[in-house]
């Protein structure tokens, strides 16, 4: 045990020597490993907030049906009861043509508008809040088709196409982070295995005297196994900062 960790101090003695003789290459390829580490890292943070976003998005997410304010009460309660019973839905709001009409106009306007004997053209609106624990992106569409076909629902407002769209861009970002992540970790192999191959090559007349003289594949491998970890040591600690 004692000769296992005396060769070891001195391979690392060696690989600091090594590193030590060569500053501007150790520099370089640390910073270059570093580089390469940190895009796939931010593009899978990235995926991460959007994901995120997609969540909190789907959690605030409704519908909004409009209904005639011609239909007569009964109807109206009818087609209320009967969203609030379907499957997956969380609650539903009743905004009144009256509600809509104070927040489009201010109380001087809607003096007015009665002084004038005009009809309040606004009718119901139906805010249909989703169950978010059970609805995903797919089950979301479907979930809206269904309430459509309901009667006397006349047209509906949904933001659909914009979830669909982050949901996109999300698994593309997931998707991509992965290949580019696999791709820059063959970049970082061939980085250190090239500027391996350089000190090598930069010390091959020590390595050649090392041989004449007995030593060991093992021993002369050592201290640039050594450089390697080093290498990626700094590079992962340059990404991190």
């Amino acid at each position: 045990i004692n000769k296992w960790f005396f060769y070891q101090k001195q391979a690392l003695k060696s690989c600091f020597l090594h590193l030590k003789s060569q500053p501007i290459l150790t520099i370089i390829t640390s910073m270059m490993i570093g580089f390469i580490l940190t895009w796939p890292t931010f593009l899978w943070v990235l995926s991460l907030q959007t994901k995120s976003m997609i969540t909190d998005w789907q959690k605030h997410a409704y519908f909004s049906f409009y209904v005639p304010s011609s239909l007569d009460l009964m109807t109206r309660k009818d087609i209320i009861t009967r969203l609030q019973a379907t499957e997956n839905v969380q609650s539903v709001r009743v905004i009144s043509p009256e509600d809509s009409l104070k927040k489009l106009l201010d109380q001087d306007e809607e003096n007015l508008l009665q002084q004038a004997g005009m009809h309040n053209p606004l009718p119901y609106v139906l805010e249909v809040y989703p169950n978010p624990q059970v609805l995903n992106q797919g089950a979301l569409s479907n979930f809206y088709e269904s309430l459509s076909t309901i009667p006397y629902l006349e047209s509906a407002k949904n933001d659909l196409g914009w979830f669909e769209r982050l949901s996109a861009f999300e698994r593309f970002l997931t998707h991509f982070s992965i290949l580019l992540l696999g791709i820059l970790l063959l970049g970082v192999t061939f980085l250190v295995s090239n500027t391996l191959r350089m000190v090598i090559h930069s010390h091959y007349d020590e390595i050649q005297i090392l041989k004449l003289i007995g030593a060991s594949q093992r021993f002369i491998l050592r201290p640039f196994l050594y450089a390697g970890a080093f290498y990626g040591s700094l590079g992962s600690i340059v990404a991190i900062l």
